[in-house]
């Protein structure tokens, strides 16, 4: 059992590595991008993709397994944290990608409304775990209200990024399919972590979970349309 065990956390590491591999390619040639051109776009990826580096560890414990052992606060904090940070980044690198002034002041609005909705929970989750540390229902409330605001979020954005395609704005379709392929992930993981299972797995092994997987790919589709 050992021996199967030590097999499965090398075939884990080794998966979670090239992910992490791919995800620092890309914040590379973005930052590249950034200083030659002086396209801001380029640095909210590069923000964009580091929180999206961070919850992909933090979902398996690999962030503090790896980059702040000694300070398990924020272990307990680091998946709400990121979640939040992740969708306030996505919506920027979309207003900046699309050009804010040719958006409509009513999807402006809904964005910054989105973004201050996401910081204000993570203000809480802080205040939560730090003067509640033991409240089992708190952390689990604030995780479902994180990860199904997440889902909704995805879909208004799924919306917003086919009528810019619809509008003119090509590389938006780019956008479209990298959210469908987040929004899959997340709408089974909603459904995983409310009790019903879909027991359907891209890989045989889950590892990393479908999740996991979608998030990896929706970061390197979101590439290609930030470059293109």
């Amino acid at each position: 059992v050992s021996q199967s065990r030590y097999k499965f956390e090398v075939k884990t590491y080794w998966v979670f590595g090239i992910f992490t591999g791919i995800i620092l390619i890309t914040i590379a040639v973005n930052l590249f991008l950034f200083f030659s051109l002086k396209d801001k776009v380029h640095l909210w990826y590069g923000l964009y993709a580091f929180s999206n580096l961070f919850l992909l560890l933090s979902y398996e414990g690999m962030d503090f397994q790896f980059i702040y052992p000694e300070i398990p606060f924020l272990s307990n904090i680091s998946r709400y944290i990121t979640t939040g940070v992740t969708y306030i980044l996505l919506f920027q690198v979309f207003v900046v990608f699309v050009k804010e002034g040719l958006l409509s002041n009513r999807i402006r609005w809904l964005v910054r409304g989105v973004q201050l909705f996401y910081f204000s929970l993570i203000c809480v989750v802080i205040v939560v775990f730090n003067y509640n540390a033991e409240t089992v229902w708190g952390k689990i409330f604030l995780f479902r209200v994180l990860s199904i605001s997440g889902s909704i979020a995805l879909v208004t954005f799924l919306f917003w990024s086919w009528r810019e395609y619809r509008n003119g704005h090509k590389p938006s379709l780019l956008f479209f399919f990298a959210i469908a392929l987040l929004l899959t992930g997340s709408i089974e993981y909603v459904l995983n972590i409310n009790g019903w299972y879909t027991g359907v797995y891209l890989f045989p092994t889950a590892i990393p979970s479908n999740m996991q997987i979608c998030l990896v790919m929706e970061v390197v589709v979101v590439f290609f349309a930030v470059i293109s």
